[in-house]
């Protein structure tokens, strides 16, 4: 909860300074990772590849442009 409490105050605080959130984001990780006592968390890979990778994949496709998908078909198939 507290990380949750701290992203949001950090993306209304990128809001306000009109900053791009992901950097201030980074930057309060950072921060939380160095300077406080929270517990460290481990995940496993195998749970990131469930539970991250998905939803990503499917952002990607979903604002993939279907113009640049069409001029590199050909040259996606030969990259292996």
């Amino acid at each position: 909860m507290i990380l949750l409490a701290t992203s949001v105050a950090l993306a209304i605080c990128a809001d306000r300074l009109r900053l791009p959130y992901p950097i201030v984001l980074v930057i309060g990780g950072i921060a939380l990772a160095f300077g406080s006592g929270l517990p460290r968390v481990e995940i496993q890979p195998e749970l990131v590849l469930v539970i991250v990778l998905p939803p990503r994949l499917f952002a990607a496709a979903w604002f993939t442009s279907w113009r640049d998908f069409a001029a590199r078909r050909r040259t996606a198939g030969r990259s292996w």
